[in-house]
Formats: structure tokens, C-alpha cells, sequence
């Protein structure tokens, strides 16, 4: 049987679905479990909760006003689906970059230097 281009597109959309679908669907489900989070919680309790994060900002890590004060992990995908299309160019561009710290879609926890949760920053929809 021979993939027509008709076909081959119908593929690449189903796929793209499915990859869009298990996204949300899997950001939903983290984001039910950084609510369980508290303030004293450590390291190894985040990581059980909500697995291995997206990025890690270490304490001590140089910005343009000095270092940082607490070590802080960003869990969230790498596309940024609300500002996905865009009047303006690039027209279409998803990819999140956290450069300095986490982005306003991600969920952040901070940790001070006794390994320990100080903070727990969730996105606003």
C-alpha cells in the first residue's frame, strides 16, 4: 500500500495530537503533585513527587546584581503552548529558554542551603 500525501499529513497531525495531548495531560498531573509540596519538604521528597526537574539554578549561581541566595528547580515542558502563534516575527515559536531562572509557566521550588523547601511557586492560568 502506497502513503499518498494526504495520508502522510493525516499521520504527522494525529501525531502531533498525540504528542500535545500527553503533554497537557502529563503537566496536569505535575502540577497536582506540586500541590502536595510543603515548606520543609527535601530534595528527595520533591523528587519522589514529581520526578526529575526540567532545570536546576544553583545556589550561588551569577546574575547581573550579585549571586543567587537559593538553589531553585523548574518543572515544566519545553514548549510554551500560550504563546504559541504570534503577530509578530517569529510568528510561531513554542520553545521555552530558561536562561535565568524558571519561566511564568513553570512550577518552582526553592531550596536553601540546608537542602530544604522554602518556596513553592506555582504557574497562574
Amino acid at each position: 500500500m502506497r502513503l499518498t500525501y494526504k495520508r502522510w499529513m493525516a499521520i504527522a497531525v494525529g501525531f502531533l495530537c498525540a504528542i500535545v495531548i500527553t503533554a497537557v495531560l502529563y503537566n496536569h498531573n505535575r502540577l497536582t503533585a506540586a500541590t502536595t509540596i510543603h515548606v520543609g519538604d527535601t530534595k528527595d521528597q520533591v523528587r519522589a513527587k514529581l520526578g526529575k526537574p526540567a532545570e536546576i539554578f544553583p545556589l550561588g549561581r551569577q546574575l547581573f546584581f550579585g549571586t543567587a541566595e537559593t538553589e531553585t528547580w523548574a518543572y515544566g515542558g519545553p514548549f510554551e503552548f500560550d504563546r504559541c502563534f504570534s503577530r509578530e516575527f517569529p510568528w510561531f515559536y513554542p520553545i521555552k529558554f530558561r536562561l535565568f531562572g524558571p519561566s511564568k509557566n513553570d512550577i518552582a521550588i526553592e531550596f536553601n542551603s540546608s537542602n530544604k523547601v522554602i518556596n513553592v511557586t506555582l504557574p497562574h492560568k
